[in-house]
Parts: C-alpha cells; structure tokens; sequence
C-alpha cells in the first residue's frame, strides 16, 4: 500500500479522536454517511491510500480521470466537542479476503497511532422486500453490533429505533473494521448499519437514520440532518415505485438469503 500525504499530524495534535469509516457497500449507506460529515463538517485530507487489491480500472469524470483509492479526513473539533473525527471513505472496498484484512490492519494501525480511543463503522443493514415494505414509510432502524453491550448504550441511547443484533454475519471492510479493531487493538468499536434494500443505489433516507445516531452521540451541532431531504424524498419515491411493480409482478424475495447472512 503506498500514502500520498497532504498533511501531516500526530497523536499530540489530536483530541481524544474517534476513527469513523464508511466504505462503499451495499445502497452506500456508509459511503454516502461519511461523505455528508466531510461536507458538512469542513473536514481536511490527511492522506490518500493506495492498495493493488483494488480493481485495476480508472474512473473518469468530465475527462480527468484516477485510479480507485481510499481517503483519511480530519476534522478537528470545537471547544465544546471532545473529540476530534478521524474520517474514511473510498471509491472501492478491497474485493479480496486477503486484501480486506491487509486493508483494515493497516489502516487500524494508523489509527492506534494517532491515538485513536474508539472506532465507529457506519454500514447498511439489507432487508428482504417484505419486511421492509411492512414498515414503510417508517423511518429506517438502525440495526448494531459491537465490542460491548455497554459501548453500544453509550453510543445509541435508549433510542427504540436501534435494534441490537442477535445472531448474523456482517461482510466485507466496514463489517471487519469494528471487529478487527476490538479483538486485535482492543479498541472500543462498534458498526451502525441502516436499513434499507440492496435495490436502492444510494439510499439517503438510511444515511440519515444513521447519522442521527452519530449527531447526537457527538454533539456536531454543525450537522444539519436537513441537508438529506431533497434526495430522502427522491427514495421514498423510489421505494413507492418499486414496491408497485414488485406487487404488480408478484415477486417475491423468499428465495434470498436471510436478512442477517449479507450485509454490508
């Protein structure tokens, strides 16, 4: 893996930070989560982070074009915030097992560095059509999993929209990274998943279930949840069409999966 840096800090210029990561990942809920407090908290570039595990394909955009990559942002708290924000996103997850573990170890390894306390990971939780047109138009629950049914209340509350997970698999990076950093680095970890549909491409509605969570565990004043409407409501309009022609074309998600074995 090779680092571009733009800035350099170290652990004794931080404040009790808090790593959070969002790789893309199922309707993009943690991509999208993790983009929005870059924007909206006026996060700067650390780093870029370049793995060969990722696909050898170059996007392009308006005809500048760059190889996938990850990226580190910090954004640096105010007074009356404790902790500043060590924040991750990326254009890609690494598709390989060896490639995710390399990834998540290495970038763990430089959050242990900067003296990071804790690691949030913020991820969709996929439900099958029935369940989830059962509730609509619910806001989407957010479904949790962590090192310790005590770091879990100290981050959610008493909310009744967050449901701990029982039993299940979580896959890929954002399901690794909690895990990882607990078992390995012993650090308080926890992963935030919100609810949605793997039919939905960028599902706004979740990103903003899950980021009420972040807001008020941080207190980020400056986070204006508001921001979400306009696309919330382009979601909603999705999910409307899409449950008529599923009811229209009588299909059924019988056959997939249980909810619990892919998320992501």
């Amino acid at each position: 893996m090779k680092l571009r840096v733009q800035r350099k800090i170290t652990a004794q210029d931080l404040k009790s930070p808090i790593a959070i990561t969002g790789l893309p990942g199922i309707a993009n809920v943690g991509k999208i989560s993790v983009e929005s407090l870059i924007s909206a908290l006026g996060a700067k570039k650390l780093f870029d982070i370049y793995t060969d595990d990722l696909p050898p394909q170059v996007l392009v955009s308006k005809g500048i074009n760059h190889v996938y990559k990850t990226s580190l942002y910090l954004y640096e708290s105010k007074e009356s915030e404790p902790h500043d924000l060590l924040l991750l996103i990326g254009d890609y997850q690494p598709p390989s097992s060896t490639g995710v573990f390399s990834y998540v170890d290495y970038m763990l390894n430089h959050f242990t560095s900067l003296g990071v306390i804790s690691v949030l990971s913020l991820a969709a939780y996929e439900q099958n059509f029935e369940a989830y047109f059962d509730r609509f138009p619910e806001d989407p629950r957010i479904y949790v999993s962590g090192s310790s049914l005590e770091f879990i209340k100290e981050v959610t509350g008493e909310s009744e929209n967050v449901i701990t997970m029982n039993e299940g698999l979580i896959t890929g990076a954002n399901g690794l990274f909690p895990a990882w950093a607990n078992e390995y680095y012993n650090l308080p970890s926890m992963c935030i998943m919100g609810e949605t549909m793997s039919i939905i491409k960028f599902d706004f509605w979740a990103a903003r279930s899950v980021l009420s969570v972040i807001k008020k565990y941080l207190g980020l004043v400056d986070l204006d949840l508001h921001i979400f409407d306009e696309e919330v409501e382009g979601v909603k309009d999705f999910i409307k069409w899409a449950k008529t022609e599923i009811d229209k074309k009588g299909l059924s998600s019988r056959t997939r999966p249980p909810t619990d074995h892919y998320i992501g």
